[in-house]
């Protein structure tokens, strides 16, 4: 202890008072040996700075091979997710496969209308051309307009009273036989459809999820060895990659700090991409395995009569047993 206070007040006090350095300095030759802590917490600081320096160095060397190894194996790691996801479409057919783009359609359509439209002008000019070619006039007298025979016999149609009939008559008679005016409201839209588009189009797809057989046994087998790449290979090795870009690095700037936070969110999303497809596939070959049991009849195993015999002599390991009881 007063060591340890001699040597405080040489260091804060040698300056001022040369006594104290050549009282501390007689000390120590005679064999004292001070506790020296300043000193010794400055080597420790020291120590400790070139210890965080050699660690930031190491991670950072960690990082760079994170990247390349990044660089090689994600796009392994896309193309297997893609591949099984596309198996997955096939054995499991979901809504998305029977959706159209409306701008992939609309072209096709609009093309096919114009094509339509322009061959049947020609065509339509042709058949009115031939009809007017095979049609015969004949001359027509109107009855509003007086004849010669019509005014001569004036005199002997004084009596009679004659009524306005209507030029267009024939086509009141062509509507009433029209036979959607037959119709109700369900006939018409059961034949012809709805005319608005505030209705519902319900389109049943089974739920039943594909059986495993010899037909796509290289499906099942290719999303098996896909599994089992992402579980022994994939899922490790993004594991270790978060754990060296999340790791703390004091000597990080701002920047950097963004750019490793960033690099994070997109292994964890690839993470959980690869974790996903392994349920899908858990949930595919149980749900087949299911399936494949339940279609499968339980068998009966009787036994003989003999079997339940209560009167049969016991066997070796019962009398040893019992031997044993008896004994103890």
């Amino acid at each position: 202890m007063v060591l340890e206070l001699i040597e405080q007040w040489k260091t804060d006090f040698g300056g001022r008072y040369p006594a104290l350095v050549a009282g501390y300095s007689w000390l120590e030759g005679r064999g004292y040996r001070f506790p020296r802590r300043k000193e010794r917490a400055q080597e420790e600081a020291v120590v400790r700075e070139a210890q965080q320096h050699h660690q930031s160095r190491v991670w950072q060397l960690k990082r760079q091979q994170v990247d390349r190894e990044r660089a090689r194996v994600v796009p392994e790691m896309e193309a297997t997710i893609e591949e099984m996801e596309r198996i997955f479409e096939i054995l499991v057919p979901t809504l998305d496969a029977f959706r159209f783009e409306e701008d992939e359609e609309k072209p096709i359509v609009e093309e096919s209308v114009l094509q339509r439209s322009a061959n049947s002008e020609p065509f339509n000019a042709d058949h009115e051309a031939s009809e007017d070619e095979d049609v015969e006039w004949e001359d027509v007298k109107d009855s509003s307009v007086p004849q010669d025979d019509d005014v001569a016999d004036g005199d002997e149609d004084d009596d009679v009273e004659w009524e306005d009939a209507d030029a267009r008559g024939h086509a009141t008679d062509n509507d009433e036989s029209d036979p959607m005016q037959l119709m109700d409201i369900n006939d018409i839209v059961q034949a012809y459809g709805l005319g608005s588009s505030s209705y519902q189009l319900t389109i049943s797809i089974p739920t039943t999820v594909c059986e495993r057989s010899s037909e796509n046994e290289v499906l099942f087998r290719h999303l098996s060895d896909s599994v089992l790449q992402i579980r022994k290979r994939f899922l490790p090795l993004v594991t270790d990659w978060l754990g060296v870009i999340s790791a703390p690095d004091a000597d990080a700037d701002a920047e950097s700090s963004a750019e490793l936070h960033a690099t994070a969110v997109q292994l964890r999303g690839l993470r959980d991409r690869l974790q996903t497809a392994t349920l899908k596939w858990e949930d595919l070959v149980k749900e087949s395995d299911r399936k494949r049991f339940a279609s499968v009849r339980p068998s009966v195993v009787s036994l003989p009569v003999t079997a339940y015999d209560g009167t049969r002599a016991p066997s070796a390991r019962a009398r040893r047993r019992h031997r044993r009881h008896v004994v103890l």
